[in-house]
């Protein structure tokens, strides 16, 4: 059998002289004290974030309008190259075609 080892004091078996006395509520409320500073720090940080808000917009804004425009550059070369295309194939009977030209028809 091993030897216990000894065992420490609980509360109960302490001496009522060794419990200590509970501690009153602290007096000031730590870390809630509203001052001039947290405030100035609020509207600080309102500032800011009403400033981050409107750039953030202003960008999405002008990467829509962006897009948009690139959108309608797009669709106006599609149509520019669909025009081609038809005046080309309308002229085609005229020339000889490449194939023919280079042996391959």
């Amino acid at each position: 059998m091993m030897p216990q080892a000894p065992r420490r004091p609980t509360a109960r078996t302490r001496g009522a002289s060794t419990i200590r006395p509970r501690l009153p509520p602290p007096i000031k409320k730590l870390f809630n004290v509203e001052t001039k500073e947290a405030e100035d720090d609020d509207v600080l940080t309102k500032e800011f974030s009403e400033s981050m808000k409107a750039k953030i917009q202003m960008d999405y804004e002008l990467d829509m309008s962006l897009r948009a425009q690139e959108r309608e550059n797009h669709e106006r070369r599609l149509k520019n190259l669909r025009d081609l295309l038809k005046t080309v194939s309308q002229d085609d009977w005229q020339y000889t075609s490449a194939d023919k030209l280079i042996g391959l028809h």
